[in-house]
């Protein structure tokens, strides 16, 4: 079987083979060879087609889509992932691809070593080419912006979340903040008068505070006016006894006189 693929071309197909999310090739070409399609054999898009080859390893295996000069190869696309290790899988090319009569070829890759083999070179007949189907392009376009749809809308939801409880916190504070002043303003309202009437005290000169005070004993001094005039009114009673006691004292002396007065001479 002639391989028509060179060592760069290999290596070309390694990489791009990786970007694909296929298990990436190591190594060089062996084992499961390729029998069909055959060097310079041609495939029809759009109609199915038997690729065969000889299973010589275990496990799932992978097929990818080469085209270029055997110096120049490059993968253009997945046929299949993760199939039977079987040695037949039917392909129907897309009706997509460019006519070719001996630029394409295919590589099958083990899915749990990386190690592959390439087929020989052939063609893909395809006189009307379609555009190429774009529906997963659009599709993955969609899942990202429903994605983008959705963070947004988690962003907003938390945005509105944060507002509310800052919303909540300033509410709280402000009830807070009323409540003392109302406090503030009670126990300032019944200080008030006592304030006040020492501040009016505090305006008064020394000489209106002197007679405020001697006001205040004006009662003290009224009933000791009474208790004089009390004195005044008994005076004469008084007197009476006294004079009274007098005219005797008088008397008698004169009683006196009269009885002892031979004793002088």
């Amino acid at each position: 079987m002639q391989y028509k693929f060179g060592i760069f071309a290999i290596l070309t197909a390694l990489s791009a083979t990786a970007v694909n999310a296929v298990k990436e090739a190591v190594g060089q070409p062996q084992g499961n060879p390729i029998h069909t399609p055959g060097l310079n054999h041609i495939v029809e898009a759009g109609k199915a087609y038997d690729i065969t080859w000889t299973p010589t390893s275990e496990g799932t295996i992978s097929f990818v889509l080469l085209r270029g000069p055997g110096d120049a190869v490059r993968p253009i696309g997945v046929i299949v992932e993760s199939i039977a290790n079987s040695g037949h899988y039917t392909w129907t090319p897309g009706t997509d691809l460019e006519d070719d009569v001996t630029h394409y070829g295919l590589q099958l890759i083990q899915d749990d070593t990386g190690y592959f083999q390439y087929s020989t070179q052939f063609g893909i007949s395809n006189k009307n080419p379609t555009p190429a189907d774009d529906s997963a392009a659009k599709k993955a376009e969609e899942d990202k912006k429903a994605a983008d749809e959705v963070a947004k809308a988690e962003a907003d939801k938390k945005a509105a979340e944060d507002k509310a409880a800052d919303d909540k916190a300033a509410a709280d504070k402000a009830s807070a903040d009323n409540n003392g002043s109302k406090t503030d303003s009670t126990g300032s309202g019944s200080a008030a008068p006592s304030d006040a009437a020492t501040s009016h005290d505090e305006k008064k000169t020394p000489n209106q505070q002197s007679q405020e005070e001697e006001k205040k004993k004006v009662p003290s001094s009224h009933s000791s006016q009474e208790g004089s005039a009390n004195q005044r009114q008994g005076s004469p009673s008084s007197s009476g006894s006294s004079d009274s006691s007098s005219s005797g004292d008088s008397k008698k002396e004169k009683e006196k006189d009269s009885s002892g007065g031979g004793l002088l001479f």
